[in-house]
C-alpha cells in the first residue's frame, strides 16, 4: 500500500513538472531564435533572419510588439512585400492601441 502511494505521488509530481519543463524549454528556444534573428538582422543577412523569425512564430510564444516591425522589415528586404506590409500593419495597429491620446499630448 505504501509503495502504491509512493508511485501515485511520484506520478502526480511528474505530471506537474511536465508543463514547467515544456514552458522552460519553449522560452529558452524562443530566446535562442530571437538572438539569432537579431544577429542576422544586424548583419543584414535577411534570409537567415527570416528563418529565425519564422521559428519564433511557429513556437506560438508571446512576442514583443516590435517583433512585427523587424520581421516586416526583414520580409521587405527579402522582397516579400505583401507579407512585409501585413506585418508592418500589425505592428502599427498594436502600437496605436498601446499609445493613449494623453501620452501623445505629453510628447508634444
Amino acid at each position: 500500500m505504501k509503495k502504491m502511494i509512493k508511485y501515485a505521488l511520484f506520478g502526480c509530481l511528474f505530471l506537474l513538472a511536465i508543463p514547467y519543463s515544456i514552458a522552460k524549454d519553449s522560452s529558452e528556444n524562443a530566446n535562442y531564435y530571437l538572438t539569432q534573428a537579431s544577429k542576422y538582422y544586424n548583419q543584414e543577412n535577411y534570409p537567415q533572419a527570416e528563418k529565425a523569425f519564422r521559428q519564433l512564430l511557429k513556437m506560438k510564444v508571446s512576442l514583443h510588439r516590435d517583433f512585427y516591425y523587424f520581421y516586416g522589415k526583414t520580409l521587405y528586404h527579402n522582397e516579400k512585400y505583401e507579407k512585409a506590409a501585413d506585418n508592418l500593419r500589425s505592428y502599427t495597429e498594436t502600437v496605436s492601441k498601446k499609445i493613449s491620446f494623453k501620452q501623445m499630448q505629453n510628447d508634444y
